[in-house]
């Protein structure tokens, strides 16, 4: 924020402005599926990103033991 003479610099989440979808793929999924499992090609949709590049990601998140298939959705693995 600017002034006539100062300039403050205030903390902010990137996802509440309008950089977030210059957030990497996977934290873009993981912050969706906080609200609960979807399927791949609504997660893509919601996001604004290409199926296939979308489903990448997800298996590579899976893989890790970051996400869980539901049926045909996929949800955050939680944690124990």
């Amino acid at each position: 924020m600017f002034t006539d003479n100062t300039i403050k610099i205030v903390k902010a989440d990137l996802r509440d402005t309008g950089l977030s979808g210059e957030l990497p793929l996977s934290l873009r999924i993981k912050d969706l599926l906080r609200g609960g499992a979807m399927p791949v090609k609504e997660i893509a949709e919601v996001l604004e990103a290409n199926e296939a590049t979308t489903r990448t990601a997800i298996n590579r998140m899976a893989k890790k033991g970051q996400l869980i298939k539901v049926g045909e959705s996929w949800g955050l693995k939680q944690e124990l």
